[in-house]
């Protein structure tokens, strides 16, 4: 059986559960939940919350770092070595201020773009060979962001959380059909 281990990046602690810079915790959840997975479990040996779940007939761990985010890379890359997963076989779904709130991207063998999460993930496992889901958290084109700190981690409202179970829906068929 194919294994993928799945990392949605975040912070620890419930000052930052719904922030927007926790979108990947939010959205990982959310798949996990589709999956019908088992709730999280703290591991210690990897520093994470782990569960596992199917994707088709694609074997997923689940993983949200307990490092916070700019240490991501310090939780994920141990886990890979236990299971021996290649870079290739990881994807980390991340926030990004860059992109439309409601929009995702799906990309392979991208720099980081100054994601802190992302900069962690490629200097621990040397490379950047893996996938990335970028979700969007960009309010418009037009709107400048301002302080960057203050927006990644405002939280998100009731409706924009309700936004993102569509859009994780979303993210779960496209995984369906690449897996």
């Amino acid at each position: 059986m194919k294994i993928k281990i799945i990392a949605g990046l975040g912070n620890p602690g419930i000052e930052y559960a719904n922030s927007k810079h926790n979108t990947g915790f939010v959205i990982i959840d959310l798949i996990a939940n589709i999956c019908k997975a088992d709730d999280f479990e703290f591991n210690k040996k990897f520093n994470a919350e782990i569960t596992t779940g199917k994707i088709g007939k694609t074997k997923i761990i689940f993983i949200k770092p307990q490092t916070f985010m700019n240490n991501s890379g310090k939780s994920i890359r141990p886990l890979m070595n236990f299971y021996k997963i290649k870079p290739e076989n990881l994807i980390v779904i991340h926030d990004d201020k860059d992109i439309l709130f409601g929009e995702f991207k799906i990309q392979t063998n991208r720099g980081p773009a100054g994601h802190n999460g992302v900069i962690s993930v490629m200097k621990n496992l040397k490379t950047e060979n893996f996938t990335r889901i970028r979700v969007g958290t960009s309010p418009s084109h037009k709107r400048k962001i301002g302080n960057i700190i203050k927006f990644v981690m405002s939280s998100y409202s009731k409706p924009e959380l309700n936004a993102l179970k569509k859009i994780s829906k979303q993210i779960f068929e496209r995984l369906e059909s690449i897996l």
